[in-house]
């Protein structure tokens, strides 16, 4: 075995180098090798149980008997052994592949790439923020800025990006806003549509780009990161007209508001029942390639528990949950207004180059947030494209 996959080096890696080894792997690579990564980031505390019965069950779906995974040498009437053993051994890395597979799409979301604690990123930029107290009253303080990164794993272009650019936007608002009200001007006097237009054409009004100076900067970054800027935005009629513009399979959502973009990311908006009471939700799919036209503040990640799920239909998710109750809703009994408190809920997915968020207010603690996650299809909501 060679020093990169030897046990004293692989034990030396952190998880995140260990990671990086294994979304490097293939199968050409040799059998022991997969195993020896296998074990090592299995045995870790930091590892989480991996999926492995969907995995085998996937495998056996791909697999169909097409070769033995094991054999002695009369269990199979094939006279070329040498021929033999090399399909066999085809056969055992693709089911390590797979177990592998599981294995890493459970632990990619408790390592970072795709949490909210890391897809959040702080501003150091105060501003105000409304919380629910004790008493079922609307409490304003002053807290920092986080934002939520919407598309892209962590360290990749469009997760790069999206952090130069939210946080340039953000920061170059307040300072114009302060500097307009500081001359006794009106907080949007420094806007000018007819320049940002000049400069980015069918991507405006998309974009928050503001005047020259930002519209300039948006244009740095996607060129930076060898990115597109969105240039046209659809809303849809209704269900079937959103699929045909996003090119996406039904996946169990029912019409409310929706608009689409050229490269098919789109944001749904609508409700559902759950538990027997209506919720508001709201989904979202950015495509790679493309930076994010918006993004969200968020409250502090640390106030959310994290945690990995596999859904009914073999989709495995983050789910962060608001361990308080940070939004006030009503609910109705016999025509009378009731009071509820609800929990801020995101479940995040990625599949073939898409990004979903699917996110809500809803009552109930993990079981609720589970249940939430159950609602849709979630990779038939990452597939297709126009």
């Amino acid at each position: 075995m060679t020093d990169k996959y030897s046990g004293e080096r692989l034990h030396s890696m952190t998880d995140t180098e260990l990671e990086e080894l294994v979304r490097g792997l293939s199968p050409e690579t040799e059998p022991e090798f997969w195993l020896a990564v296998m074990e090592e980031y299995s045995t870790r505390e930091s590892a989480q149980t991996p999926d492995t019965e969907t995995a085998y069950r996937d495998f056996r779906a791909e697999y169909a008997g097409r070769q033995p995974l094991f054999c002695d040498d009369g269990d199979w009437n094939e006279p070329r052994p040498v021929e033999r053993r090399r399909l066999s051994k085809t056969v055992r890395i693709a089911l390590i592949a797979a177990i592998l597979s599981a294995l890493f799409a459970a632990t990619a979301y408790a390592a970072g790439w795709f949490g909210l604690r890391e897809r959040s990123l702080s501003t150091g930029i105060q501003v105000d923020r409304y919380s629910i107290t004790e008493e079922g009253e609307w409490e304003e303080q002053e807290t920092e800025a986080v934002l939520f990164i919407p598309a892209g794993y962590k360290d990749s272009d469009e997760y790069k990006a999206s952090e130069e650019w939210f946080l340039f936007d953000l920061a170059y608002r307040e300072e114009m806003i302060d500097r307009c009200v500081a001359a006794g001007q009106g907080a949007w006097d420094w806007l000018d549509d007819e320049g940002t237009a000049e400069l980015l054409g069918d991507s405006m009004g998309i974009y928050t780009a503001g005047d020259v100076p930002m519209a300039e900067k948006l244009l740095e970054i996607c060129e930076k990161y060898s990115l597109k800027l969105h240039s046209s935005k659809v809303y849809a009629e209704d269900m079937q007209d959103f699929y045909r513009l996003s090119g996406t399979e039904p996946f169990g959502a029912d019409m409310g508001a929706a608009y689409v973009f050229e490269d098919g990311s789109y944001l749904l908006q609508s409700g559902v029942y759950l538990n027997g009471e209506y919720l508001d939700y709201y989904l979202e799919r950015h495509i790679e390639g493309t930076l994010p036209p918006f993004t969200r503040r968020l409250g502090e990640p640390e106030s959310y528990e994290e945690w990995g799920y596999t859904t009914s239909r073999g989709c495995t998710v983050c789910i962060d949950w608001s361990k308080e109750a940070d939004r006030m809703y009503y609910t109705y009994d016999q025509g009378e207004p009731v009071l509820n408190y609800g929990h801020t809920v995101f479940v995040s997915y990625a599949k073939d180059g898409a990004f979903l968020t699917l996110w809500s207010y809803l009552p109930g603690g993990r079981e609720a947030a589970q249940d939430f996650a159950e609602l849709f299809d979630l990779e038939a909501a990452c597939s297709g494209r126009p």
